[in-house]
């Protein structure tokens, strides 16, 4: 399940944002349940979501993710990349791609990198220089970047999650 607290006197033919949460705290909880594995409900009247909560729950790229079954659940990577210690939550998929959902729980918006080298241990994903060149599929801006090279930043706003999957390039 996911939407925080919950609405006092729900109305399943009127569903309302409920209080506790922002959207980004709805798209954070909802990634890291995905990466991780965690069984999913959906609680509320599909007919007649908020626009979040379609965002989130009907979104078929976040799905495959969560629902890969033969993909072992996602757990915490410390990165260690320049002077930050973010910590990533990595899900290696069935298919040889990496989920990785890393949240912003800052209360600014802020400057997020996944390091490829502490996301990914196997060397066959390095070329003969040791660097690791991969394709990036932005899964909340819906987006592909091609042919990034050991790092990728991007801003991510205050509560929210950069949900990405890694693909050799």
């Amino acid at each position: 399940m996911t939407g925080g607290e919950g609405c006092a006197d729900y109305d399943p033919m009127l569903p309302e944002h409920c209080p506790g949460q922002t959207d980004n705290e709805y798209r954070t909880e909802f990634s890291l349940y995905a990466v991780v594995g965690s069984p999913m409900m959906i609680g509320t009247d599909i007919r007649n979501m908020t626009s979040i909560m379609s965002e989130t729950m009907l979104n078929k790229e976040v799905l495959a993710i969560n629902q890969d079954y033969l993909a072992a659940p996602g757990d915490q990577v410390e990165q260690m990349c320049g002077k930050s210690h973010v910590t990533a939550w990595v899900r290696h998929l069935s298919n040889g791609n990496i989920a990785v959902g890393i949240p912003n729980l800052a209360d600014s918006p802020a400057n997020i990198t996944v390091c490829f080298s502490d996301i990914i241990s196997d060397p066959q994903w390095e070329d003969d220089g040791g660097k690791i060149t991969l394709d990036i599929r932005d899964i909340w801006k819906k987006s592909d970047i091609r042919a990034v090279e050991n790092n990728w930043t991007r801003e991510v706003d205050v509560h929210d999650t950069m949900l990405l999957v890694l693909a050799h390039a």
